[in-house]
């Protein structure tokens, strides 16, 4: 379904932010940071959905050589 325009900026407005509240609901929520996913992808650690940004903060680590 895509989003029709119509004359009326303020009531296409509404009408997008009711899409896009309706699209939230359908996507994964992150196990880390409860946001919907709005990336086209996730990351499934242990089958708990994690989006990128969390993914970098929380399990990326740096290899140190001495």
């Amino acid at each position: 379904m895509g989003f029709r325009y119509t004359d009326d900026p303020i009531r296409d407005h509404e009408a997008y932010e009711a899409e896009l509240a309706r699209l939230e609901e359908q996507v994964p929520v992150c196990g880390y940071c409860n946001r919907p996913v709005m990336d086209d992808f996730y990351y499934a650690i242990f089958d708990e959905p994690i989006c990128a940004e969390c993914l970098e903060q929380h399990f990326k680590r740096e290899v140190v050589v001495e």
